[in-house]
């Protein structure tokens, strides 16, 4: 059972103990959202450290099966263990059949937009420890996989609000053709997903037969949307729009996986990547779903980044 929103999480086993010995305090603040044709509301939760050492709020947005708990650790990694204030969600399962179909991800981006105008008024959050230190007009956006699109359109038409966008193997950022697309969706899911599961190494501590119910209803419950996201990816291509971000003052940064089958991490997509991001960081022998498999040590790389960008963009 979750604690309470304003208890004080005493960082404890997989979730949020630090790889180097001791543990980190942060506080747990949960809201909910009424997302326009969403149905149910999404749930957020922010984790706010007891040492703040940035004031931006940095918002996980997940990728294509964001489970329920599947952006837990990593946020609590950057609470506990980077000591920035860090927010994830359960990605919404509907958003009306014609827009599942062909515009899966405005929910996506609906979601985002009512998050971030329901935290000012949360008054969960206004009893927090540190929560005066929080600002929430310069998000830092951390997408992950298909979480790229959304992201990438939140801060396009936001740019006020958004500080930054780091991309955690982001599709979109090289062109894909069918064939090749199919070809490692493939691969990664018998490699990354059935090889690791099989083995009881998909996420660290978590109950195989409860995760596969967990997948299975998520992917099952809407068809419809499953497609819509699956042809989203496919068509994939936010080059332009990063270059829109790079010209409304959006810093933009890249954190590629060396082992990760789905998005390729070699030369030339790094050379595509480098010529609209300004700062790019490989992470070699780690797949694609390490933000879930290795939080901690994601979680460090994102703190570097951030605080690379976050010095360009004092000096612009």
């Amino acid at each position: 059972m979750s604690p309470p929103a304003g208890d004080l999480l005493r960082a404890a086993g997989a979730d949020a103990e630090s790889p180097h010995g001791g543990q980190a305090d942060f506080v747990l603040v949960h809201g909910a959202v009424d997302v326009p044709g969403a149905g149910d509301p999404v749930d957020y939760t922010l984790s706010i450290p007891a040492v703040m050492r940035s004031p931006s709020l940095h918002a996980i947005v997940p990728g294509f099966g964001g489970i329920k708990r599947s952006s837990r650790g990593l946020r609590n990694a950057l609470a506990g263990q980077e000591g920035v204030a860090s927010l994830s969600f359960e990605p919404a399962r509907e958003g009306g059949m014609l827009r599942d179909l062909f515009k899966a991800q405005q929910v996506h981006v609906d979601t985002l937009a009512a998050i971030f105008d329901d935290l000012p008024n949360n008054p969960r959050l206004a009893d927090t420890p540190n929560a005066e230190q929080l600002d929430l007009s310069r998000t830092v956006l951390l997408p992950h996989s298909m979480g790229g699109l959304p992201a990438t359109e939140r801060a396009r038409l936001y740019p006020d609000e958004t500080q930054a966008v780091i991309y955690m193997g982001s599709v979109g950022l090289e062109a894909s053709v069918m064939i090749d697309y199919v070809r490692r969706v493939a691969m990664s899911a018998s490699h990354e997903v059935a090889g690791k599961y099989a083995q009881g190494k998909l996420v660290p501590g978590a109950n195989r037969l409860h995760l596969a119910y967990r997948t299975a209803r998520y992917y099952l419950s809407n068809p419809l949307r499953t497609l819509g996201e699956i042809g989203s990816c496919l068509a994939a291509d936010i080059e332009q729009p990063l270059r829109a971000l790079g010209i409304l003052g959006v810093e933009t940064g890249a954190l590629y996986f060396g082992a990760d089958r789905l998005v390729p991490s070699h030369d030339s997509a790094l050379e595509a990547a480098r010529a609209v991001i300004r700062h790019c960081e490989i992470m070699e022998g780690y797949g694609h779903l390490a933000p879930q498999r290795h939080p901690f040590e994601v979680a460090a790389r994102l703190g570097n980044i951030s605080a690379r960008l976050e010095e360009a963009s004092l000096a612009a």
